[in-house]
C-alpha cells in the first residue's frame, strides 16, 4: 500500500517540502497526492513541479479534506500561528502530521496539540531538522552513557544578517502576537530555534528527554521597528546546567551558529560552519562524531516516512519540542526589550541590515570568557 501524503502551504520555506516529497515521490515511497496553497500562480514553479508528480491542487487546508482520500501524512510548513489549528485539523482526520518549528507560540496551544495527538492516536513530528541527524543522536547517546561525565556548562551563540526581506516576508516576522494567539517570533523562536533545541535536547541525561529550562536573565533589545527583539543575551538553566545563549540578526560579521557544551570529562562542539567535534579530557578528538554534511532535510523527512511503518523510529515529538516554546515563553513574560536609539547601530543601504555598533567585537570577548 503506497503512503500517500499532502502539503499545506508551498510558498516560502515550502520549497524544502516539495523538494522533498518529490524526492520521496521519484523514488517511490511516496504518493504525492495533493497540496493547498491560496497564492499558487505566485510559487508558479513549485505548483508545475507538484503537479508533474501527480498532485491536485487546491486553495486550502480544508479543501485537502474534502478530496475524499485518507493521507497518512501531511506537511505543515506554514506560519508559527497556524501551526495549532492546522496540526489538529489534520489529526482529526486521522493523519499523521509533520510541523514546522517552533510546534507553537504558546505552552498552550502545545498542550493542545499533545491533547489532540492523544486522542487520535496518530503521531506528531516537528521540523527541527538537526535532532535527525545521525551524529547528533550519536552524541546524544555518548552524553547520556556517561563517557563525559556531568555537563558543567553550555555556551551558543549565532550572528546572522537579516534585512529588510527577511522582516517583509511575511506578516507575522519578528512579531509578538497575532490575531488568535502568540506567536514570539525572534532570533531564538525561528532562524536560531534549531540550536536552541538542540541545546536543550542535549543537556538531558534521559536518552529520549529534554532539558527543563529555567530563566535567570534575558538582555533583549531592537534596532528595527518591530513588535519583539532582534538580539539577545539569555541566561537560564538546563535541567539545572548553567547556559548562555548569545543570538542577534543586527550584524555585519556572521558567527555561524556554534554550541559548546563543557562536560567532566571532555567537550561536545558543534559548530554549523564546520561539523561535530567532541574530545576527551585530554583533548583528544574522538573517533565517528564528525559529520560535514548538509543533508539534515533529508534525514528528517526520511525519518518522517520511517516512522509510518517503524514506531520505534525517533522523531521530534511535541513533547521534545515542547521546551524550547517553555523557554521562549519564560523570555516573553520575564524579559524587558530594550529599543536601541538610532546612533547605536547603522543600516546597509543595500538591504537594510541592521548593525549594531561593537556587538561582533563584545561578543566575541562575552563568549570567550563563558
Amino acid at each position: 500500500m503506497s503512503i500517500k501524503v499532502a502539503i499545506a502551504g508551498v510558498g516560502g520555506y515550502g520549497s524544502m517540502y516539495v523538494d522533498h516529497f518529490c524526492r520521496l515521490a521519484e523514488a517511490g515511497r511516496v504518493e504525492l497526492v495533493a497540496a493547498a496553497e491560496f497564492f499558487p500562480e505566485k510559487w508558479a514553479d513549485r505548483i508545475e513541479k507538484l503537479q508533474a508528480h501527480g498532485a491536485k491542487i487546491v486553495k486550502s487546508a480544508d479543501e485537502l479534506y474534502d478530496l475524499g482520500v485518507q493521507f497518512d501524512l501531511v506537511g505543515l510548513p506554514v506560519g508559527i500561528e497556524s501551526h495549532e489549528p492546522l496540526t489538529i485539523r489534520a489529526l482529526e482526520h486521522n493523519c499523521n502530521v509533520l510541523v514546522e518549528k517552533p510546534l507553537a507560540g504558546n505552552l498552550q496551544s502545545v498542550k493542545n496539540i499533545i491533547d489532540a495527538r492523544n486522542r487520535t492516536d496518530r503521531f506528531v513530528a516537528v521540523g527541527f531538522q538537526h535532532f535527525y541527524e545521525p551524529a547528533c543522536q550519536k552524541v546524544k547517546e555518548l552524553l547520556c552513557s556517561g563517557t563525559l561525565g556531568k555537563i558543567l556548562k553550555i555556551k551558543l551563540m549565532g550572528r546572522w544578517s537579516r534585512g529588510d526581506a527577511y522582516y517583509q516576508r511575511n506578516n507575522w516576522a519578528g512579531r509578538i502576537s497575532g490575531k488568535h494567539s502568540l506567536i514570539l517570533d525572534s532570533p531564538f523562536c525561528n532562524a536560531f530555534a534549531h540550536y536552541v533545541n538542540m541545546l536543550l535536547y542535549l543537556a538531558s541525561s534521559g536518552r529520549d528527554a529534554i532539558a527543563v529550562p529555567e530563566l535567570i536573565r534575558a538582555d533583549l533589545s531592537r534596532s528595527r521597528d518591530i513588535e519583539n527583539f532582534d538580539t539577545g543575551i539569555v541566561q537560564l538553566t538546563a535541567d539545572g546546567i548553567p547556559a548562555t545563549v548569545m543570538l542577534t540578526h543586527c550584524c555585519d560579521t556572521e558567527f555561524a551558529p556554534r554550541l559548546v557544551m563543557t562536560c567532566e570529562k571532555g567537550t561536545v562542539i558543534y559548530d554549523e560552519a564546520t561539523t561535530w567535534q567532541v574530545y576527551d579530557a585530554n583533548g583528544a578528538a574522538l573517533d565517528g562524531f564528525d559529520y560535514t554534511g548538509r543533508a539534515n532535510h533529508t534525514f528528517m523527512f526520511d525519518a518522517v516516512i520511517n516512522r509510518l511503518n517503524d514506531p520505534s523510529q525517533r522523531i521530534c515529538t511535541p513533547e521534545l519540542a515542547r521546551a524550547h516554546v517553555d523557554l521562549m515563553e519564560q523570555i516573553y513574560k520575564k524579559g524587558e526589550i530594550k529599543t536601541l536609539s538610532a546612533d547605536s547601530y547603522t543600516i546597509r543601504p543595500e538591504d537594510g541590515v541592521r548593525i549594531n555598533n561593537g556587538l561582533a567585537e563584545a561578543w566575541d570577548e562575552l563568549y570567550k570568557s563563558l
